[in-house]
């Protein structure tokens, strides 16, 4: 699939349930299914459907950095490895964002033996233990992903050290066993060379290059899951009446309700374009008026009910997660402010507006927010 058309297969490697590989025979059977759909519409005139896959400027910096450990060649060393994203205040009503942390995005362990696993990675952070003794040396190649303002962090056997985002460009970094109390040496390589030594180290990689250069894409997944379900079938042309992305996606998703829409990490980076967080608002969002405390994101996701203030700051988490420039603004309402999103697609600025009692959607394209309809009161950020 990658021979016969790359920026597909930049796209289809991202798709969750192919993250760590192909396991299932319905599975095989789709992705066979999907690849030979994919074949036949890159071969034809008019090539890729419009919004499958679309490219971005690039808000994050994926870098792949080797670490590696050894004992002092007596004793037999034991290692716990912990990397992941460091908490940051971003301001008194949003206490951590997501958006501003770093993350592990893909990992690859080197040397590691019986009894020498991952113990965790979940949410971006990713724990591991081992042991060495004697000549043993082992590694883990990880694969992060950092904002030009975020930051993130790793410890080694408790002890914490953060990495920012000019560390990994700049310079490799040989911790002390001195300042950081274990025995042994600790080294941190920039980046790491190599072949690919597997179909899913090959797809890992794509799926770094997805992240970094194109919009997730949910019509991918979409297709997947068609194959998957039985809403296709072999020999079937899934693109037949194609349109666009949400008049694509809009039967397979269904009611949006079960397990493939309980995470917030995963549904978020489906909403990946406007079209997709303003149709996923209308169906799931309620209005619900209410003073005091805001709630975070994650508890707005959770509830499908919220203000204008808290539907509005969900919006533009989802719009920033894709790559848009987006933010919130103040408007006069009918009896007094108003919350909506702004945000900026192919240079036109666009208004959202799903967190009052009618979803308004989107409205736009204009030159500048002063030509939209609307008496802007003031910028919340």
């Amino acid at each position: 699939m990658y021979q016969v058309c790359p920026e597909f297969a930049l796209e289809f490697a991202q798709i969750p349930e192919l993250n760590d590989g192909v396991h299932t025979r319905a599975e095989v059977g789709a992705v066979w299914n999907v690849s030979k759909a994919l074949h036949s519409v890159v071969s034809r005139a008019g090539g890729v459907p419009r919004g499958f896959f679309e490219a971005k400027p690039s808000n994050l910096n994926v870098k792949e950095i080797y670490m590696e450990w050894r004992g002092d060649g007596v004793e037999r060393a034991e290692w716990r490895v912990r990397l992941g994203y460091s908490v940051r205040k971003i301001g008194p009503l949003v206490p951590w964002d997501a958006y501003y942390r770093g993350r592990v995005v893909g990992f690859e362990t080197v040397g590691f033996e019986n009894g020498e696993d991952v113990a965790s990675f979940v949410d971006g952070v990713l724990a591991v233990k081992s042991f060495t003794g004697g000549d043993d040396v082992d590694g883990i190649k990880v694969s992060v992903e950092l904002t030009r303002v975020g930051n993130m962090s790793f410890s080694v056997n408790n002890n914490l050290k953060f990495v920012y985002y000019a560390d990994l460009l700049d310079k490799d970094d040989v911790l002390s066993a001195d300042k950081y109390g274990f025995k042994g040496v600790f080294a941190v390589k920039r980046s790491y060379e190599g072949g690919l030594a597997s179909d899913l180290n090959a797809m890992k990689d794509m799926v770094l290059a997805g992240e970094g250069d194109h919009r997730f894409s949910a019509a991918m997944q979409a297709l997947l899951w068609g194959y998957l379900d039985g809403s296709f079938g072999v020999g079937d042309n899934p693109f037949g009446d194609y349109r666009s992305v949400v008049h694509f996606v809009k039967p397979i998703w269904g009611d949006m309700k079960g397990e493939r829409w309980d995470e917030f990490g995963e549904v978020t980076s489906r909403l990946s374009l406007p079209e997709l967080v303003d149709y996923y608002e209308r169906k799931n969002f309620s209005y619900e008026y209410y003073r005091g405390p805001l709630r975070s994101v994650q508890q707005v996701f959770k509830d499908k009910r919220a203000n204008c203030y808290d539907t509005t700051e969900f919006t533009v988490w989802c719009l920033r997660k894709g790559g848009y420039r987006a933010g919130s603004m103040v408007i006069q309402g009918a009896f007094e402010g108003h919350n909506v999103t702004y945000y900026k697609d192919k240079g036109k600025w666009f208004v959202m507006d799903n967190g009052g009692r009618w979803h308004a959607g989107i409205k736009g394209p204009f030159d500048s927010l002063k030509d939209s309809p609307y008496r802007i009161l003031d910028f919340v950020h």
